[in-house]
């Protein structure tokens, strides 16, 4: 039997894969509105607490790194 590190040898990276899934065009006006009326957005994902950030500070809904947690159990 061949182990890990064996096989892991002389590799050649053949390529890189990137997916952007980006709000809807709507979501950020929608935001917008509900901020005027006195309603507070908050936002809940399973992504990284870095794009989770940046999905939020693009829809108006953080400025601040800060603003965004994470939760580990």
């Amino acid at each position: 039997m061949i182990g890990a590190d064996e096989m892991e040898q002389d590799l050649i990276l053949l390529g890189l894969v990137g997916m952007m899934d980006p709000p809807r065009m709507e979501v950020k006006d929608s935001v917008r509105k509900a901020k005027e009326a006195g309603i507070k957005t908050i936002m809940i994902t399973g992504d990284h607490k870095i794009t989770a950030f940046a999905i939020g500070y693009e829809l108006g809904i953080a400025d601040h790194l800060d603003q965004a947690i994470t939760v580990r159990k």
